[in-house]
């Protein structure tokens, strides 16, 4: 049952295209599919500002965008969720492969997640005119639609558009807040994205600005992460900072990791390409990475995640650690393994 319990993904990254290699996208989607050991529950999807280029010009899918094949092509009850970003970080489907695309303008990656034991998965979306109106500080669990006594590990918070900056700062932080008054640690992790490209249920007027995140709870569910800040600059130190995601002794049978990075830091960062997910696939070469380069960065160093065992709370005057930021790169680690 486990082995019918795994993710897979399709990508495209023009860095490992062969000059003769006839690529399209939607054979790589439909290779993935037919790879599936279980139907996908929810479908990630992160393109570049080009990347449906990559359909044919001609054929049954002619004229198509990635979300509408996807659509066409994913079960009735998937949710799918997609994203415009300046930049994809993606994996190989054999795993050999690792990339950041800062530049090709064509880059994307879809991942599909099945329904696995233990864990559950919740999508929410924070409009403007919610945040605007406070709904978030008047009762978050409304606001998130996250029942009040999941067991939380991990959110993933994406922004897009104008104005979600400071509002994802202000929402983080409540959410941090209001789990850490309960005793309970998670993983916090995100980024600044262009646009949001879908999912279905949203309207064009809904799509433009707002915040959405998705949850990773119950009891199959690990998780940490840890942030590369701008004093990282050599390849050396940044392996260093990933070795801390080493010592939490996540599995890596069923795991996956995200990263989100500054559209500042790599090549221009390092003088040279890749430097981060590579010193990542150095340190678990078992684990995709899929993420972007985005205008802002979300999360924290937390080795540590879910209800803490002697239930503890934080010191009075304790100060919470920074979740918003600029210049950096965060890291994060799921792992779906019991």
């Amino acid at each position: 049952m486990k082995s019918r319990q795994q993710f897979t993904w399709a990508v495209y990254d023009a860095q490992y295209q062969d000059d003769d290699d006839i690529f399209t996208y939607d054979k790589e989607l439909e290779q993935c599919l037919s790879s599936c050991s279980s139907i996908p529950k929810l479908a990630l999807l992160f393109m570049e500002p080009d990347a449906n280029a990559l359909f044919p010009e001609n054929g049954a899918y002619a004229g198509n965008s990635i979300e509408a094949y996807l659509h066409q092509i994913l079960p009735s009850d998937c949710q799918l969720v997609g994203f415009s970003t300046p930049g994809v970080v993606s994996t190989s489907r054999d795993l050999k492969y690792i990339s950041e695309s800062e530049d090709q303008q064509t880059s994307c990656a879809c991942v599909l997640f099945p329904k696995m034991n233990g864990v559950n998965i919740h999508i929410f979306r924070v409009p403007k005119n919610e945040f605007m109106q406070g709904s978030h500080r008047d009762n978050i669990w409304k606001t998130t639609g996250i029942p009040e006594n999941e067991d939380v590990k991990c959110i993933l918070i994406i922004g897009f558009n104008r104005f979600a900056f400071h509002a994802m700062g202000q929402l983080v932080n409540h959410l941090a807040d209001v789990y850490n008054k309960k005793n309970h640690d998670i993983v916090i992790s995100g980024a600044y994205a262009n646009d949001l490209v879908t999912p279905r249920t949203l309207e064009r007027e809904e799509k433009k600005t707002g915040i959405l995140g998705l949850v990773f709870s119950g009891p199959n569910v690990k998780a940490a992460s840890v942030v590369l800040n701008s004093r990282v600059t050599h390849p050396d130190h940044a392996k260093r900072e990933l070795l801390k995601l080493k010592s939490v002794g996540l599995s890596e049978k069923k795991t996956i990791a995200f990263m989100f990075a500054c559209i500042g830091r790599g090549t221009e960062h390092y003088n040279q390409r890749n430097v981060e997910s590579e010193a990542f696939k150095s340190i678990f070469p078992n684990t995709p990475l899929f993420g972007f380069f985005g205008n802002g960065e979300v999360g924290c160093e937390q080795l540590k995640c879910g209800k803490r065992p002697d239930g503890s709370h934080p010191l009075p005057n304790a100060i919470s650690p920074e979740l918003l930021h600029a210049y950096t790169t965060v890291f994060c680690m799921i792992s779906f393994d019991n």
